[in-house]
């Protein structure tokens, strides 16, 4: 028996949560509605009549279905524009209107990817992500097997006040040569429904290997111009040393050529003055040698 408070027809969401692209069904209780009435559903963007006795009066898009008091509306592939809009469900004299809205929770988009972005320097992972969602989602990202709740730094309605939100998520991991290839992965849950946004492999490991290499050939210019250089003056001293011991030998040679040469001619000026002497002494002797006269010739 209905109270006064309720309705003697009503409909509900029969699908909960809605998604958004698959298929909704409302379903209208008719209590009070024999099964021989006639039946019908209005509603829309437009507020036309939608479907009258299971037939449909617009496109395929709406499904008429009736089951003893109760009938249902079938909404393919929904939309935004299914939403913020009144739905009426009618039985005979009986009807029953009310807004399916979209911030009631009753809707949901599954997040899509809008735009990815990854980058590494500095040996970090930066990963940027923007994704069309509705309500926002709680989201967490996996790399190599670590997992971190990812913060959602900015939204922004995406067509229209009560249109999807277009949330940007941004993460950063540390990145070495173990890890600078691996698997990412993005899930984000939305009401009970966990949805994987994103799966794909990242390689950064060339660019890694190339800054490694640039790092160690780098050290090791600067490691073989400082060699060089030590070695120019390893030379240039023993250059120098050798200069030097030259230079301090041919002067000593010179001395000792010079002292040669001094005491030859010393020995040359004895000599000299011994033969002067010597001749001197056999010319006093020639001077004081008296002949003999021979007797006869005397």
């Amino acid at each position: 028996m209905l109270t006064n408070s309720e309705p003697e027809i009503k409909w509900e969401i029969k699908t909960k949560p809605v998604i958004l692209g698959k298929e909704a069904i409302l379903t209208c209780n008719g209590y009070n509605c024999p099964p021989e009435n006639s039946k019908k559903w209005l509603g829309g963007k437009n507020y036309d009549l939608l479907c009258f006795d299971n037939e449909s009066n617009k496109s395929p898009k709406y499904v008429m279905m009736t089951n003893g008091t109760s009938f249902d509306l079938m909404i393919k592939n929904f939309s935004l524009s299914d939403t913020n809009c009144e739905y009426t469900c009618a039985c005979g004299f009986l009807q029953y209107t009310n807004m399916l809205k979209l911030e009631d929770g009753n809707v949901m988009f599954p997040p899509t990817v809008n735009k990815t972005m990854y980058s590494e320097k500095d040996d970090k992972l930066f990963i940027d992500i923007a994704i069309k969602v509705y309500p926002l989602p709680t989201c967490e990202i996996t790399y190599q097997e670590i997992s971190s709740q990812v913060n959602i730094t900015s939204t922004d309605i995406h067509e229209g006040h009560n249109g999807l939100h277009l949330v940007r998520l941004h993460h950063i991991f540390d990145l070495d040569h173990e890890n600078c290839i691996g698997n990412l992965k993005l899930i984000c849950k939305i009401s009970s429904h966990n949805y994987i946004v994103t799966e794909e492999i990242l390689d950064f490991c060339k660019d890694h290997h190339k800054k490694i290499n640039f790092f160690l050939s780098d050290h090791l210019i600067i490691a073989t111009s400082g060699g060089f250089v030590i070695l120019i003056i390893i030379v240039s001293i023993t250059v120098l040393a050798c200069k030097f011991e030259k230079k301090r030998s041919k002067t000593n040679r010179k001395a000792d050529i010079n002292y040669k040469i001094g005491n030859d001619t010393t020995e040359k000026k004895e000599l000299v003055i011994q033969k002067a002497i010597q001749c001197e002494t056999d010319v006093h002797d020639r001077e004081i040698m008296v002949p003999e006269v021979d007797d006869e010739f005397v």
